[in-house]
């Protein structure tokens, strides 16, 4: 029976972590494409630091975070890839987030 009860413990506990890292992925590539597709010049250059850097600020989230633009002529996608914690070791799941939004005018 104990068995049983760590094996879903566990089981939780990594749904869970998995769960927070793709929150933090989808925030990271919403506020990033928020600051990118801004009219400044500069804008796309932050909004891949925006949201490196809230992806890197959550040490619980996981790491291996790589952040993406992907510009079209009518709008801007932010895709922001990572990799949940663990706590069993040697298992590690991915997660991602995407965003876009036309360009501002």
């Amino acid at each position: 029976m104990l068995p049983v009860f760590l094996a879903c413990l566990f089981g939780i506990m990594e749904a869970s972590l998995w769960l927070y890292a793709s929150a933090v992925a989808q925030a990271a590539a919403e506020d990033g494409v928020r600051v990118a597709t801004g009219a400044d010049a500069q804008s796309t250059t932050a909004g891949l630091a925006v949201a490196a850097g809230i992806a890197g600020q959550r040490p619980l989230a996981g790491g291996n975070w790589t952040v993406e633009a992907q510009p079209a002529a009518d709008q801007l996608t932010i895709v922001v890839h990572g990799t949940a914690a663990s706590v069993i070791p040697g298992l590690h799941f991915g997660v991602w987030g995407t965003a876009s939004l036309p360009w501002e005018q």
